[in-house]
């Protein structure tokens, strides 16, 4: 029995001991995919964080960089000094964002000091109010502001309090469309000071509210991403540094608001002004303007740049202004009606855009047949090769990093130019199109399907137009206006090219008598076709039919 027993607890022994290496192996894996997961997490953070932060100095580095060229070949002193404000503006916004990433080092640090003085509350919302009417004037949105109606002195933090008015202030007018509004209410009782910001922009979603304040992270709006992610989050770190409370309010496609309570001290009561009503739901729709149509009616060709960034968009519009009628849009919503709309000749897009991406929009240009001939140039602050992938494989005809050299953003849009001019020689000297080798492009592979169409339909007399839009689920209209901007030449002439060239190619080879040709190429009437062959060969079918065959 003892013996028994004894073999019976090494049995158990070696029992538990395997048990207890399988609990410690398994704890070392769990350990190890630990370290994994928080390893591979860090770099999606490192890597999010570097490429957020690019893409936030990249444009006033575009602002900064491109005047500077044009400076060179500017003789006008006035025009000198317009660009060099435009430098000095951008930067200080640089500067500020270095500021603002050293600032919250220190926050994260313990090292950021809270600095009270006496002083009047006023000036400090007066300032950041007067900085942001410009630029909201500009955006074209409704900027309006309450504020206590008696001056509020008392304890305060200047700095810190102008940059939390700075930064909401800042993040509702990027999220803001045109014709949108904005508001800020400020109050000041019970010492604590009550500010509101409120905008009717896309709203955010129940998911996303809990991270908009998280560092580095970055607004989804219906999938598309804004901004840095640093506003609200140095918002959030100097609220509380000061005492202070933030919260959000937001709805989906009516509008956010942002509310701050920072308590003060040796503050007066004030009553606030209601002469000022907000209302989100008051917001007035514009309809595209007759100045768009006007403009795509002109002799010059039009240029459609989108960029949410009105200096940038102002910068490439004077790039371009002696060569085109350029026309604006602030993100891909709006390009893409305005593409519908007045159908430009070319397209300039920001990638990184509130409401509808450079890329969505580039996508839903390139699906549509009614528009896809139209090239588009893509300028990001993002440029690592897989973005430049996406964009291409998109349909996108070129690919530019922010800053941009203006002579290189010029060279492309003119290499785009020559492509189209080349595609007109081509189509000029072989009318029944096959294209070649080197030419791949949306508008080649119109141009083929246009030939084909009318090759396939080319005894029917009444083939015209109409039949040839239907063909391409276009209307009538449409359909002129692309030949126009492909070609430079319109629909009906286009058919009744490919009618003589088949005509002519037959005459060569004798097939048939001259009356017979005309009826197989869609002429109802023989001496119609002999003086269109006349106008287009400078001989008659009779004259060419003995030239090549040597009588």
């Amino acid at each position: 029995m003892t013996s028994y027993n004894s073999i019976r607890e090494k049995v158990f022994n070696i029992s538990s001991q395997v048990k207890i290496n399988e609990i410690q192996t398994k704890y070392e894996l769990d350990k190890l995919e630990m370290k994994h997961l928080q390893d591979r997490e860090l770099n999606d953070y490192k890597f999010n964080l570097f490429s957020n932060l690019t893409h936030e100095f990249r444009t006033p580095l575009t602002l900064i960089k491109a005047p500077l060229e044009l400076i060179k070949e500017e003789n006008n002193l006035t025009v000198v000094k317009e660009k060099v404000e435009y430098i000095e503006r951008n930067t200080e916004h640089l500067l500020k964002l270095v500021n603002q990433l050293l600032d919250i080092n220190k926050i994260e640090s313990g090292k950021m000091p809270v600095s009270y003085k006496v002083g009047s509350i006023a000036p400090i919302i007066g300032h950041v109010v007067h900085l942001f009417q410009e630029d909201a004037e500009q955006k074209e949105i409704n900027f309006t502001y309450t504020l206590p109606n008696s001056d509020v002195q008392g304890l305060f933090d200047e700095d810190k309090l102008e940059k939390i008015l700075f930064n909401l202030l800042s993040n509702a007018l990027k999220f803001t469309p045109s014709n949108g509004r904005i508001h800020l209410h400020v109050t000041a009782f019970n010492e604590q000071i009550v500010i509101k910001v409120l905008d009717n922009g896309p709203g955010i979603s129940a998911e996303n509210k809990n991270l908009v304040f998280e560092k580095y992270y970055r607004v989804n709006q219906t999938g598309k991403i804004v901004g840095s992610g640093i506003g609200l989050s140095f918002v959030k770190e100097l609220v509380e540094l000061l005492g202070g409370t933030i919260d959000i309010n937001s709805k989906e496609q009516v509008g956010t608001t942002f509310t701050v309570r920072i308590p003060f001290t040796n503050a007066k009561n004030a009553d606030v002004s209601s002469n000022e009503i907000f209302d989100l739901q008051e917001t007035k729709v514009i309809p595209i303007s007759n100045e768009f149509i006007e403009k795509s009616q002109s002799k010059k060709p039009v240029l459609l740049v989108v960029e949410d960034n009105s200096d940038i968009q102002k910068l490439i519009a004077e790039i371009f202004h002696h060569d085109y009628k350029v026309v604006r849009a602030e993100n891909g919503s709006e390009g893409l009606k305005l593409v519908r709309s007045i159908v430009p000749d070319m397209v300039i897009t920001d990638v990184m855009m509130p409401i509808m991406d450079g890329f969505e929009m580039c996508d839903q240009i390139k699906a549509d047949n009614t528009i896809n001939h139209i090239p588009i140039v893509m300028l990001t602050a993002k440029v690592g090769i897989q973005n430049r992938v996406k964009g291409m494989n998109m349909g996108a005809d070129a690919y530019l990093a922010k800053p941009f050299s203006v002579a290189e953003l010029k060279s492309m849009v003119e290499n785009i130019q020559t492509q189209r001019a080349k595609l007109r020689n081509h189509y000029a000297q072989n009318p029944l199109f096959t294209g070649s080798e080197e030419m791949v492009s949306a508008d080649v592979v119109f141009v083929k399907s246009a030939t084909n169409e009318v090759m396939k339909n080319i005894e029917n007399e009444k083939y015209g137009v109409e039949d040839l839009a239907s063909s391409f689920n276009m209307s009538r209209y449409t359909l002129i206006r692309k030949f126009k901007s492909v070609l430079n030449n319109t629909p009906n002439d286009f058919i009744q090219k490919i009618r003589l060239e088949m005509a002519k190619t037959m005459l060569e080879k004798k097939v048939a008598s001259i009356s017979e040709i005309a009826y197989k190429v869609g002429f109802a009437s023989v001496t119609y076709f002999s003086s269109s062959f006349k106008k287009e060969f400078g001989m008659s079918p009779r004259d060419f039919m003995q030239d090549k065959n040597g009588h």
